[in-house]
This record gives C-alpha cells, structure tokens and sequence, in this order.
C-alpha cells in the first residue's frame, strides 16, 4: 500500500535519544485528533515518503540543503510543512557553522527552539520569527515519565550511581563521515580527533581504577548514540587489558532520563547532558584529565564545576553535593533549555497544529522515481541489514544499526508510554 494518509509524520535519527520524546508527542498529537506515525531518518527512507500521505514532517534536524530529508519529502508531497527539532543547539567555535541552518532550503521552515538563545542565533542567520517557536527541550519530558525497569535493575545492590555520558564520536565514528561534511576543515578534524582519542583513553583508564576502588558503587558508562559499540567496548579494554569490573557497565539502555533519575552524580566530558543532569538538580561535574583546547569550550564551562584529576574526582564521588553548583548555574541552564516541566511535547504539538496545511498534492513524477529508489535502495539495505552485513559496506552505519527498531518494538514502547501518560494524567 502506498500514499496512506497521515497527518503528521515524526522522524527520528537515535533511538537512544530521540524515540521516547517523539512517542510522547504522538500521544498529545493523538489527543488533538491527529494521525501520527513515527519513524527513523536512516532506514526505508525512499520506502516512507511514498508509503504515507503526511500534511507535516518533523525532523531531528537540517542545516542545509546537503540534509536530503525535505528535498525528498517535497519531490512527492507538494505543500507539506516541516519543522525542525533541532536536537543539537548547543556548540563551539568548530561546531556553529555545522548546527545553524545556513541556507534557504534549512531556514525556511518551522523550528524549535528550547530557549531565547537559540531563538536568538536563528534570527541572526535570518530565520523569520515567525517561523520561530520556542518550547523548550522536548526530550525532557521524559523526566516524568515513569523509570525504565531494566535500568532499576541493574542498580540493586549498590550505594549510589555515578552516570557518565560521553562524547567521544570525533575519535570513535570512522572519520570518513566528517570529512564528508563541507563546513569542517579536515585539519581542525585531525587535531579534534586526537584530543578526543586521549581523553577517551583516559576516561576509560580513570573510570576502571575508580570502579575498582568503589566496589559499593555502579559506573555507567553511556556512549554517544552514534558511536559503535564494539568500537566503544574495543578500545575500554585495549586500554586496561581487561573487560571492566562487575561494577562499571557500558549501556545505552534506555535514554539519558531513565538514568539521570536515579544517579547521585553526571559527569561529563563535553556533553549537555551536564546541563540537562542540573535542570533537575542532579548534581554534575566536567571531567578534563587530559589536555582540552579552549576553542572546543561549550558555553556553560564558565558556569560548572571543572575537575582535572581523578584524586579531585574521588572526592566528589564521596561527597556529590560539592559538585550540585550555585544556584546560579541551574538558573543558567533553564535559561539556556528552557524549563524542564514535562509540557513541552504538549506546546510543540500545538505548533504543529497551529501551522497544519490546509491542502497537499501529488507529483505522481515523484512517486515513480521514489517508488524506483526504495526498490534498488531500501531493499538492498534492509536485506544487508537482516543478514548483518550493512556495516560492514557502509561504515557509516556501524553505529547506529539499533537505530532501525521494528514496527512492534514501537508500538510496544508506545502502548508503554501512553499507559505511562494516561496514569499521570489521571
């Protein structure tokens, strides 16, 4: 079957990160009479934009017109709207020019943002404030709902959990993905890519003495959602000639929230994740034990708690409220994410409602072509996909081949999710 009629189509890029937020805004678009389905950006994308019929189309993101997404949805839906979630809105000097929408094709469109500083860099660029929205970060949402039972799981037995989200990709993620990116310079690349490659090694060496040390307490070590996990488990054990003790795991279960709940400190290398660990007044730090250049600084460094050796560390391991900060950094980061009140995916769908087309047509041209592309495309990777073998013809998918869930493994989150709402709403 092909162009089945949907109101709103939401794409995601990690499930990780991204696939428990969108499903709770299916629910409140449902709750608004519309019909949504939610689906990945890497997998059947060919095979999608000709199975459904959508009026809106909400993607993880777009900088340019090098972002495929809307190009192909508008070959074949003509007069369908998009937003953009911009899940990353925070960056350095190397990384601005990556994560502003930088074209005509990128600006004009809807865009979310979660604070007035986003909102501000959007307009400077020349996005039109009317295709500006600010709602705050739908991913925290998530906060709220209720704790995922595999991470309860694993924190029996322990005094207290030390949640370590790293940001290790410039080392990890084969470097053929960003010297295909135009607005990175592949010496900035090199140098990045080395004094990554150090602190990975270093928090991997430092992390697997603290383990050993503090035996009552759960290390959880959280790879980046694109980085390949036996990539990531391959180079902890080069590291320190063995698996890790029983008490330090690396997982990607779940998304950031389901840990953040339970853990008494968030360390951080160079993640938002600090920022988000404090919107919640989960106390949190920055670990730099190796050198860190102040051209890859993200904003808030000047606002948090920066530790530089594993001694230092130790001590705010023992005593966690010596690293929750001043106030005055919470109240920075709810400026810079806005409030975190579990509405957020509410006031995005009202967005999305606000702005929903009237009309939308057909370029029949369009769906043969498309129809021709998920033939020799899609088929060829979800037959890649089945038998193991996608990664290793395209490397680019090595780390994000758990980002193709099944239909039932959604809708079962999904069921999850909504019983989760329907409770709280109760």
């Amino acid at each position: 079957m092909i162009l089945k009629s949907v109101d709103v189509i939401l794409l995601f890029e990690h499930v990780s990160r991204e696939l428990d937020s969108l499903l709770v805004m299916k629910f409140h678009l449902e709750a608004l009479g519309f019909s949504v389905e939610v689906l990945p950006i890497h997998y059947n994308r060919y095979w999608h934009v000709v199975k459904y019929r959508p009026k809106f189309v909400v993607l993880p993101y777009c900088y340019s017109v090098g972002n495929p997404t809307r190009e192909l949805y508008e070959s074949v839906h003509k007069g369908v709207a998009f937003l953009n979630l911009h899940h990353e809105q925070f960056y350095n000097e190397g990384t601005k020019e990556h994560l502003i929408p930088s074209d005509d094709y990128s600006k004009n469109m809807h865009h979310i943002t979660w604070a007035d500083s986003f909102a501000n860099d959007l307009r400077d660029v020349g996005v039109r404030r009317e295709l500006i929205h600010t709602t705050g970060n739908p991913r925290t949402d998530t906060f709220f709902l209720s704790g995922n039972q595999q991470v309860r799981s694993v924190l029996e037995g322990y005094s207290k959990m030390v949640f370590v989200p790293t940001t290790f990709s410039w080392a990890l993620v084969d470097e053929s993905y960003f010297l295909s990116i135009s607005a990175i310079d592949k010496d900035e690349f090199k140098h990045r890519r080395a004094i990554t490659l150090a602190s990975a090694k270093a928090y991997f060496h430092d992390f697997h003495q603290l383990a050993k040390l503090m035996p009552n307490t759960l290390f959880v070590l959280r790879p980046h959602p694109f980085e390949d996990l036996r990539v990531f488990e391959g180079l902890y054990q080069d590291v320190n000639g063995s698996r890790p003790p029983d008490n330090l795991i690396i997982s990607r279960e779940g998304n950031v929230y389901d840990w953040l709940k339970y853990c008494s400190l968030t360390v951080g290398w160079c993640t938002t994740v600090n920022m988000e660990a404090a919107l919640f007044n989960i106390p949190s730090v920055v670990y730099h034990p190796t050198e860190y250049p102040r051209s890859m600084d993200l904003e808030f460094f000047s606002s948090i708690h920066i530790v530089k050796n594993r001694d230092s560390l130790i001590e705010l391991i023992d005593t966690p409220e010596k690293a929750s900060g001043a106030q005055d950094f919470q109240q920075f980061c709810e400026g810079m994410f806005g409030l975190g009140d579990g509405k957020v995916s509410s006031r995005i769908s009202h967005v999305i409602k606000d702005n929903m087309p009237q009309k939308t047509s057909i370029c029949w041209r369009g769906v043969c072509t498309t129809l021709g592309r998920a033939l020799f495309i899609d088929s060829v990777k979800n037959f890649l996909f089945k038998v193991g073998g996608l990664h290793k013809c395209q490397k680019n998918f090595a780390g994000i081949l758990e980002d193709n869930p099944s239909v039932h493994t959604v809708a079962s989150r999904y069921r999850e999710v909504s019983e989760d709402l329907r409770g709280r709403d109760a």
